[in-house]
């Protein structure tokens, strides 16, 4: 964790940046699937402790993450971590449905029906849903975060025209569009715009209210995000 927020604030600091005041970095450490509740607990712990020591710079250690094998480990099973942290309010991130498991999806509404209402809670991809897990996901308006590439290689959805997203865009459900690894899976958030626009022909209207999703859901300061929205100009 170190080494990573040594890199953030040399780039912040440094004279070459490009950019102003706009750029912020929140840092969530992710909890694997695949690893065991002592580890969760231990990156918890990792999380309070970042926090309070980075709270007033404008690179900061945030949240918590739920990700790694979707075919490997179940949300249930670090649940109890999932639910302290929204209880002391700490952002969470949650993959969910890369796979069709009707089980660990249930779990994760489950929670996020609980816990929402406590802290600031994203949904990661959510591709693989039965009809009536999409119809709670809709009911709970819980941000979905959408990486089209990502799922089209890992064949969570055959194309764009059939992907969870044509559901949600059509429900008005805030989601946005993102890379899930721009190194793994060789996008960026630009690629992935024209990908959604051009398979889905959207207007620029609906291609902006994507852009302004992201920014509502970010785990930032609503002075933060004013200022970023002003100076988008959408």
């Amino acid at each position: 964790v170190q080494a990573v927020m040594d890199t953030f604030e040399s780039y912040l600091t440094s004279k070459n940046r490009k950019g102003d005041s706009l750029l912020h970095i929140n840092l969530l450490l992710s909890i694997n699937r695949c690893k065991s509740l002592d580890v969760a607990k231990e990156t918890l712990e990792l999380v309070k402790r970042w926090r309070e020591k980075t709270s007033k710079s404008n690179c900061r250690v945030l949240g918590l993450d739920f990700s790694g094998n979707p075919l490997v480990g179940s949300f249930q099973s670090v649940s109890s971590v999932f639910a302290e942290a929204a209880e002391l309010s700490i952002p969470l991130a949650i993959h969910f449905a890369e796979t069709m498991n009707p089980s660990n999806t249930a779990c994760i509404l489950d929670f996020v029906k609980r816990y929402q209402s406590k802290t600031n809670i994203r949904l990661g991809h959510g591709c693989c849903l039965s009809d009536d897990h999409f119809k709670q996901v809709v009911s709970l308006k819980t941000h979905v975060e959408i990486c089209i590439s990502s799922n089209l290689l890992a064949k969570m959805a055959p194309s764009v025209k059939e992907h969870r997203l044509v559901d949600y865009l059509s429900h008005q459900h805030l989601v946005s569009l993102n890379t899930d690894d721009r190194g793994i899976f060789m996008t960026s958030c630009q690629n992935e715009f024209n990908l959604v626009q051009n398979e889905l022909s959207l207007s620029e209207n609906v291609m902006n209210s994507l852009t302004l999703a992201a920014l509502d859901a970010a785990f930032c300061s609503d002075l933060i995000k004013q200022k970023i929205k002003s100076a988008l100009k959408l």
